[in-house]
């Protein structure tokens, strides 16, 4: 059994944890980084039979800019990626929509549509070009002990690694999380998601929407070539009907269910189902570990900001360890790990707890409640102040943002 050393062990290498190591490694002198992942990122393959990724992300401008600034982002749009100009939120009634266009903020996007494997391997060719940062994969975190000055880290390899600083981007089944007694509150959904890749038979003019209905959310999301993503919400017996039905029935049932802006759908290239679930980890930090991404928080599906929250997350932490190593102070010290804990438990807090609200108040609701949310549609709307307002919050132009995620 061997051991190593090394200044600082992110445990996975998805995007939230793959930001982090790439933007460690533009720092001069800056520390040593493994970067473990269990699953080697399939290559991208155009030409592939299914050849787009079923699981996608909406990129908001502060995650593009912390990928520009990782010299990320051209590896992004050499492979694929499709802009989203306008989206429209509205109920199942059409009686109160709201549309927001880019143009209103003087954008050309509001965001970008893009794969989740496009994105790490995107980082993964930052990664391979820096001296300080290594990708260890296929490995993962076996166990862990804190001592007082390093984290002894055994992974599954058997190799030991003593760590000045461990950091949790390993999911929500985190096993950094849970090997630190890190507790965590959980609340399922009672609904499922279903996601398909779907070829359509005309344009979807870079717009993604959402409606509103009684049975759950439905969504569009545009990709390349006139294909899209739906989402489909249902309960989970429903979802399961579906997802059994062949590739006819199931266009059928789902031309039949989704508005009209769905148009005609050509093909169904892909289908599968996930649950949903919120949680909020208690602390995401102890005892030189800090946890970021899925690992520290999940939110629901509803708005597509789960990857912007973990990639926050990794700027405000790459702030934090670069503000110490510039003082020389031990980045891994709980008091200044609790200065990322303060500035992002906050945030998710509040996302989570809107998206939850959101999720609720489209539901089923009484007369009386249904009434107040489609004026709130209205408002927003109407009032294109407030629409400007919640038009630069939602594509990460609002707020206080770390140096990553700024202009």
């Amino acid at each position: 059994m061997t051991q190593s050393s090394v200044d600082i062990l992110i445990a996975g290498g998805g995007m939230v944890g793959s930001m982090l190591a790439a933007a460690l490694g533009t720092l001069p002198n800056g520390p040593s980084v493994w970067l473990v992942d269990a699953h080697k990122a399939q290559a991208f393959d155009p030409g592939s039979n299914p050849d787009y990724d079923l699981r996608v992300s909406a990129l908001n401008h502060a995650s593009m800019r912390m990928l520009e600034k990782v010299d990320a982002w051209p590896h992004v749009v050499a492979r694929r990626s499709c802009p989203f100009t306008s989206m429209c939120v509205w109920n199942q009634q059409q009686d109160a929509k709201t549309l927001f266009e880019a143009a209103h903020i003087n954008e050309h996007d509001m965001g970008h549509i893009v794969e989740n494997r496009v994105i790490q391997l995107a980082l993964h060719d930052q990664i391979a070009t820096k001296t300080n940062v290594t990708l260890k994969c296929p490995d993962s975190l076996h166990k862990l002990r804190v001592e007082s000055s390093h984290v002894a880290v055994q992974l599954g390899s058997g190799e030991t690694i003593n760590t000045k600083l461990l950091i949790g981007a390993d999911g929500a089944n985190s096993v950094v999380r849970d090997q630190a007694n890190i507790a965590i509150n959980r609340d399922k959904y009672d609904q499922h998601a279903l996601v398909a890749t779907v070829q359509l038979a005309q344009s979807h003019g870079n717009m993604t929407w959402q409606r509103f209905v009684p049975t759950g959310p439905q969504a569009l999301l545009p990709l390349t070539d006139a294909r899209a993503s739906i989402v489909w919400y249902h309960n989970k017996d429903e979802i399961m009907r579906l997802l059994a039905l062949n590739d006819e029935d199931f266009s059928r049932e789902l031309m039949a269910a989704f508005p009209e802006e769905l148009g005609n759908v050509a093909s169904i290239l892909q289908r599968g189902s996930f649950p949903l679930a919120k949680a909020h980890a208690e602390s995401y930090v102890k005892d030189r570990i800090a946890l970021i991404g899925d690992a520290a928080h999940t939110v629901h599906p509803l708005a597509g900001q789960g990857v912007n929250l973990g990639m926050l997350d990794a700027a405000v932490l790459f702030d934090v360890i670069d503000e110490c190593l510039v003082r020389g102070q031990d980045y891994a010290d709980a008091r200044h790990l609790r200065k990322y804990q303060r500035w992002r438990r906050g945030e998710n807090s509040l996302m989570i707890n809107i998206l939850d609200g959101f999720y609720r108040a489209f539901g089923s609701q009484p007369g009386p409640i249904e009434a107040i949310r489609d004026s709130a549609l209205r408002l927003v709307d109407d009032q294109q102040t407030l629409k400007k307002v919640v038009m630069r919050y939602a594509t990460g132009s609002g707020g206080s943002l770390p140096r990553l995620a700024t202009r």
